[in-house]
């Protein structure tokens, strides 16, 4: 199993409580400031604890982006008994896209559609997790069954 597939679960995981987080139709400078809040906080949000939120300069993008870093939440990691692997050190970077980086006719309207626009996850130290022990321990710890019943969804969760 390689990097993308404790990616995939980690994004899905992230998208899905962010969702619950903020309303997708708060404003965009509304839900950056409550993204903000629980980052400073450290709020848990279901599966995962928000852990900071900076932004920086994407060598990739050629633009500077939001990071939102994220760990499991302590519910998540007791929800798993006899884990063969310690993921309490998981952490990882959702990358969302300044507004500024925009088009003006491609500007999204609300902040669900502003989420959107992530499509990037960053782990951090993934060498140090066996990608196929982190993966089984997310499937036994998360639902991902909502997702093979969305169109175009090639995820299947191994059991």
């Amino acid at each position: 199993m390689d990097n993308d597939e404790l990616g995939k679960r980690l994004f899905e995981m992230t998208m899905e409580d962010l969702n619950h987080l903020i309303p997708f139709e708060d404003s965009i400078s509304t839900g950056i400031m409550k993204l903000d809040l629980a980052a400073k906080t450290r709020q848990v949000v279901h599966a995962v604890q928000l852990e900071d939120m900076w932004q920086g300069f994407n060598e990739d993008a050629q633009q500077f982006t939001i990071y939102l870093s994220l760990k499991l939440s302590s519910m998540t990691l007791c929800s798993v008994l006899n884990a063969d692997q310690e993921l309490n050190g998981l952490e990882w970077q959702l990358v969302i896209p300044r507004f500024d980086s925009f088009d003006e006719d491609s500007q999204p309207s609300c902040f669900g559609e502003y989420l959107q626009a992530a499509s990037q996850i960053d782990i951090t130290d993934i060498e140090d997790y066996d990608i196929d022990e982190a993966c089984r321990f997310l499937d036994k710890a998360y639902d991902f069954s909502w997702l093979r019943h969305l169109p175009g969804s090639s995820y299947r969760p191994r059991l």
